[in-house]
């Protein structure tokens, strides 16, 4: 391909689950390109619905057909009749699904999912970083706890550890207020000041945090792609010093899931927003 002019190449695919992971890599890579501010000679074309729409719903149906129609429409409606859910929202929806026997159940992604859930000002935020295996991805999460005892999440990913600068120095300018940790590779390469480092000792207590916070629903998220995909491609494996959130043998692709993981953990030990009541003292004068 290097010595033919113009040369392409492409991948096509459907949704898949948690097992099959390539086409999310591939994709992830193509929209770190896109969000690049450099021209990219890369060509993204997607029909999908977003993470958390309703299967059941036309609208929903609309968002995964490059072409609309009655027959379509027809068409659609048969198969949703016909075969199970996540069938469906794998084939005709192109959302990416978690498969039955993952670690992070249904009901407890769904119910943590809040797309209103907004991030505490009041509160501290916990900003961690992480990077994937191959050095190829980074991922900035914050989290912070809100005043009816929730932690909401936000995650965002990067191509470069300058990208990665500049998303900590915007997060510091709206919310002075951070605490951010960063995990062994990024030490003497970012210019943006840290807190702590995290290693694989913190990610064995990470990593029972998070599963704790999900199993009893104390988590809102707005249930992006990245979070999704990440965490569907995730598993919980034993490794020296406990379990700890990895990935398959071999695979890419959970960076943002640990990023959360780091984040979710620290912003548990933080002390929750208080209300501030202010009295005022008087004297009642006699005489």
């Amino acid at each position: 391909m290097v010595m033919r002019e113009q040369p392409q190449i492409y991948l096509i695919s459907t949704a898949g689950d948690s097992q099959s992971d390539l086409m999310q890599n591939y994709r992830q890579r193509a929209l770190d390109r896109l969000d690049d501010e450099e021209p990219s000679s890369v060509l993204l074309l997607e029909w999908s619905a977003p993470a958390e729409a309703d299967p059941s719903l036309v609208e929903t149906w609309k968002w995964g057909s490059p072409e609309w129609s009655d027959k379509r429409e027809l068409f659609l409606t048969e198969q949703w009749a016909r075969i199970e859910e996540s069938a469906f929202r794998r084939q005709y929806c192109n959302q990416w699904v978690i498969r039955s026997d993952h670690w992070l159940l249904d009901k407890w992604w769904n119910g943590t999912l809040d797309p209103e859930a907004l991030l505490d000002e009041s509160a501290v935020w916990s900003v961690a970083v992480e990077t994937d295996f191959d050095g190829m991805g980074h991922a900035v999460a914050i989290a912070a706890p809100n005043a009816d005892g929730h932690i909401v999440i936000r995650v965002t990913t990067h191509r470069t550890i300058a990208e990665v600068d500049k998303q900590l120095e915007k997060i510091r300018a709206e919310h002075p207020s951070i605490y951010v940790q960063v995990t062994p590779g990024y030490v003497d390469r970012l210019q943006q000041k840290f807190d702590a480092l995290v290693g694989q000792r913190e990610a064995v207590s990470a990593t029972q945090v998070l599963q704790d916070l999900f199993s009893r629903q104390m988590i809102r998220h707005d249930g992006s792609q990245v979070l999704q995909e990440h965490f569907a491609n995730s598993k919980i494996s034993m490794r020296q010093g406990g379990w700890v959130l990895t990935a398959p043998m071999g695979r890419n692709g959970i960076y943002a899931a640990r990023a959360v993981m780091f984040a979710v953990s620290q912003a548990a030990k933080a002390p929750r927003s208080v209300a501030t009541i202010y009295t005022s003292k008087y004297r009642r004068r006699t005489g």
